[in-house]
């Protein structure tokens, strides 16, 4: 019985995640885009990318999460946000990483329990 409900407790987890992911994305490709500069809320250190390859690299990133977000789906299976996160993490470049990583802990979002 227990299983299911740490199952839910990571899947709304999970959605927190990818909210938090999608939102800090618009903040950074947003704040880049309008200073012509690197910017994150989250500290991932110095980035030798230029401003376009950092917002194509977030934006890249993100562009699968928000499905996992709808409440249904009409005709097929619903993605989970577990599932998305676990997707992103595994295909993440490493400048992508970083940034998830970062923006995950800065909000309180540990990695392990998103994957456990």
């Amino acid at each position: 019985m227990s299983l299911p409900f740490a199952r839910r407790r990571r899947e709304r987890l999970a959605v927190e995640a990818v909210t938090v992911l999608c939102y800090e994305a618009f903040l950074a490709i947003r704040g880049s885009a309008y200073t012509g500069q690197v910017r994150s809320a989250s500290d991932v250190g110095p980035v030798d990318v230029d401003v376009m390859e950092w917002m194509r690299s977030v934006a890249d990133a993100c562009h699968n999460l928000p499905p996992s977000l709808r409440p249904s789906v009409a005709g097929g299976r619903k993605q989970r946000a577990t599932d998305a996160v676990q997707y992103l993490l595994a295909t993440a470049s490493p400048l992508q990483r970083r940034w998830i990583l970062a923006t995950l802990a800065g909000n309180g979002i540990e990695v392990g329990q998103l994957t456990g």
